[in-house]
């Protein structure tokens, strides 16, 4: 009977410590995770801004090339050269397109990973809105 009590109580013991085991490894893996996220966050605004940056350094580029091909006298060079600024700057135009759509991109997956996460850790207090009817 002895042993019987004192297999149980090991077993009770032991379950016990790997449900706070598992219970502190979740935990620590879920702050890791929202850790890992933030620090992803971080480096994709750094990374925009510094595309942000770049791209105003072409924009201003693409300005002077304009000026400066408009103080060249001869008709078809200067044509070529003002043809050349206009491509640049429609590049530029279509990259800055493209990293709006990839900002509004991110950020929109942003908030949804968020959300998702919210709703799988805690779920929602208040019923179910009604549709219109």
């Amino acid at each position: 009977m002895r042993k019987y009590l004192a297999l149980g109580t090991l077993l009770l013991a032991s379950c016990t410590l790997l449900a706070q085991a598992t219970q502190s490894s979740q935990s620590s893996g879920q702050s890791q995770d929202m850790s890992q996220k933030s620090q992803g966050m971080t480096q994709m605004h750094q990374h925009m801004q510094e595309m942000q940056a770049d791209m105003q350094q072409m924009k201003t580029q693409v300005e002077k090339m304009r000026a400066d091909a408009q103080k060249v006298q001869d008709a078809n060079t200067k044509a070529a050269l003002l043809d050349n600024a206009d491509m640049w700057d429609q590049f530029v135009t279509r990259m800055q397109s493209h990293m709006q759509m990839m900002m509004q991109s991110g950020m929109h997956h942003g908030r949804m990973g968020m959300q998702h996460k919210k709703s799988q850790t805690a779920p929602s207090t208040q019923p179910p809105a009604n549709p219109p009817q």
